[in-house]
């Protein structure tokens, strides 16, 4: 690069070149730029011809503010053009932040909108959750009865609830005391031999330490994570097992302090149920009885030991072997919203009461109903919210009839220890079957046996 002084001009020219700039005139391009110091470099380019250029630059005082270009041109005359740089420029023009009103509304129309499609997915998706866990205790359920019914010489599952008499009970009296529930007879076999070595079997569930170890002890397997009157509390319970077809005279027989089935203690029991399955006329005879006791799995017991004027009954529940219509297709347990004792909130997993800890199917009790009764017999209408889900909402302990929180129906465990979950659209006359363990058995009489499932009918 060539240093030229302020007033010195950088000429260059070819032969011919002379007379080419008197014969045309020359093209300028000028430029001048103001320094922090105020001068004002101003530098002028002549192209004379096509092949030579003339160069000058003078330096000149100018009140202009710096970065100002000073460019002239070809008449001599100034023009100003101010170049501002990034610095001055962003200072001058403060840089604007920030969303439109529509750019806001489309932003959150698209919130929206991914809340609409995830928000239902999440919730299934726990939903779901909930439902395998609940499966997973029915499981350990059906497990732990089997293992009771694998340490007895019957083979018998465990009664659903042991009546008898206990240490406070006076010599005379003729009501068998409640003791202790199904769950009680399980606990060994779910882990919790702690609780079963501390259990006073002298004594009824809600006395001394077995009314504290039920209200001191939830134990989460008893529980439906979707159950909210049992979740987490003391003392909990939301299963229950199958006691099969109930004969009960009113609702308010059914609410009363001793229960439905016999005016001597509240319990449920197939020589209780009264009716007359063989339409012979005699009601509650031997065959109306056996009848009865196929149409659920899990019976009451009566023990008598020194006090009371009542008499003993052995267990009546079902051992496997007499699972006729298979254990497969067979319901054990289920779960239940109004499980639990009547002591609310105590929820009493220990109270023996059917309508604590089973599930009935009332039926209607009919005079000469014919030798096909028994094979589809009719709900009581007295209580047409008997079925799965019927009553999700009241009080505990006055509703034994299946129920839960999930979405369509309940979850359940089988006689073979398989769980499902079962829908509350099921087929009346499927659900009838599928509590009865030995329905279809053939009679010797004239009673028409229950018709043999199909597989894949629930």
């Amino acid at each position: 690069m060539m240093m030229l002084h302020p007033d010195q001009k950088l000429s260059g020219t070819t032969p011919g070149q002379d007379a080419f700039r008197h014969q045309q005139p020359p093209s300028v391009v000028s430029s001048g730029s103001t320094t922090d110091d105020g001068l004002v470099i101003f530098v002028e380019i002549r192209i004379l011809s096509p092949g030579g250029i003339e160069v000058s630059r003078q330096v000149l005082h100018n009140q202009c503010a710096p970065g100002v270009d000073v460019s002239l041109s070809s008449r001599g005359m100034f023009a100003m053009r101010r170049q501002i740089s990034n610095r001055e420029f962003n200072h001058s023009h403060p840089r604007q932040s920030g969303f439109t009103l529509i750019e806001l509304l489309v932003v959150i129309s698209i919130i929206a909108l991914l809340m609409a499609l995830i928000l239902p997915a999440v919730q299934s998706a726990r939903e779901a959750s909930r439902r395998t866990q609940c499966l997973n205790r029915l499981r350990q359920i059906g497990i732990g009865l089997h293992g009771f019914a694998a340490t007895e010489t019957s083979g018998r599952l465990p009664a659903y609830g042991t009546w008898g008499d206990d240490k406070l009970m006076p010599v005379t009296s003729s009501h068998p005391a409640a003791l202790w529930s199904w769950v009680v007879n399980m606990l060994p076999f779910i882990d919790r031999r702690d609780l079963y070595d501390r259990w006073d079997f002298d004594l009824r569930h809600s006395e001394g330490v077995n009314d504290q170890l039920i209200k001191t002890f939830n134990m989460r397997i008893l529980t439906c994570p979707d159950d909210d009157t049992a979740n987490d509390r003391p003392g909990a319970l939301s299963y229950v097992v199958n006691a099969g077809y109930a004969g009960i005279d009113s609702v308010e027989e059914l609410n009363r302090t001793t229960g439905w089935g016999n005016q001597n203690g509240n319990y449920h029991e197939f020589d209780n149920v009264k009716i007359d399955w063989n339409s012979n006329g005699t009601v509650g005879d031997e065959e109306d009885n056996d009848l009865t006791r196929r149409t659920g799995v899990m019976w009451r017991e009566v023990i008598h030991r020194s006090k009371g004027k009542f008499k003993s009954e052995r267990n009546q529940s079902l051992s496997m072997d007499e699972i006729y219509d298979g254990t497969s297709q067979t319901l054990l347990a289920t779960e239940n919203l109004h499980a639990g004792g009547l002591e609310s909130p105590a929820q009493m997993w220990g109270d023996p009461d059917a309508r604590s800890c089973t599930f009935v199917l009332p039926i209607e009790r009919l005079d000469g109903a014919g030798p096909s009764y028994y094979e589809d017999p009719p709900l009581d209408p007295n209580f047409p919210d008997c079925v799965i889900n019927g009553v999700r909402v009241g009080s505990e302990g006055r509703s034994p009839w299946p129920s839960s929180n999930h979405s369509g129906g309940v979850c359940a465990v089988f006689c073979d220890g398989s769980t499902r979950f079962i829908s509350e659209k099921i087929d009346l006359l499927v659900y009838k079957r599928i509590i009865s363990p030995a329905g279809a058995r053939p009679n010797p009489g004239d009673v028409v046996a229950q018709a043999i499932l199909a597989d894949g009918v629930f």
